[in-house]
């Protein structure tokens, strides 16, 4: 089964989000605020990432109008 772009951004959103929530919280309850702390930034600083490279850097922004090719 193939995932399409809109399901694969869904599944990167939650287990961004999900995953890091649960590591994060773990490792706080078992005291260790500071690897709490460092994980909460590296878990979701990774999501992040990741949608931005797949989704949001692709998308143009530009007006055709200012399109050299387009004329």
């Amino acid at each position: 089964m193939e995932l399409s772009s809109r399901q694969a951004f869904v599944l990167v959103l939650v287990a961004g989000v999900v995953g890091t929530g649960l590591v994060v919280a773990g490792v706080a309850a078992a005291g260790y605020q500071t690897l709490a702390s460092a994980l909460w930034v590296l878990g979701y600083g990774a999501a992040v990432l990741v949608l931005w490279h797949g989704w949001i850097r692709p998308l143009e922004f530009g007006s055709a109008a200012s399109d050299p090719d387009s004329e």
